[in-house]
């Protein structure tokens, strides 16, 4: 069965039999490669996430400029831009926007400012991975 999943991860789980305990989604796990992704069901869907290797450990912090060519290559300019932009940015986001040179990925300003702008955690690290290999 393809929509099988663990109930306390979400994680998918590639069974012929399915045990009671097991979780049944309303839908088939799309196709996806174990070797270097994860499916999870969440919120009512399948959710594919890119598997971290020991070869692309997330960066303590990156500088502003590959942040932001990162953002741009996963096409969040825009969002960010307006999270950036918005009026009701603290003193501490607007310090961070205009004046950080690095980002660290432990930042509670960045941190908080992405959950704002809809990136979860794995997407945060992931940009990270892509901007320390941003050559400048």
């Amino acid at each position: 069965m393809t929509n099988l999943y663990s109930p306390h991860t979400g994680e998918h789980i590639r069974a012929d039999v399915p045990a009671d305990w097991m979780g049944r989604a309303d839908s088939a796990a799309p196709a996806y490669d174990p070797q270097t992704q994860a499916c999870f069901w969440r919120d009512d869907r399948w959710e594919i996430i890119a598997l971290i290797s020991s070869d692309d450990r997330v960066p303590e912090a990156i500088e502003a400029l590959q942040a932001l060519l990162a953002l741009d290559a996963a096409g969040l300019a825009p969002a960010f831009a307006a999270w950036a932009n918005s009026p009701e940015r603290t003193f501490a986001e607007r310090a961070f926007i205009d004046r950080a040179r690095t980002w660290r990925r432990d930042n509670p300003v960045l941190i908080a400012g992405a959950a704002d702008m809809g990136i979860t955690p794995e997407q945060l690290d992931q940009l990270f991975i892509a901007g320390a290999a941003i050559q400048l």
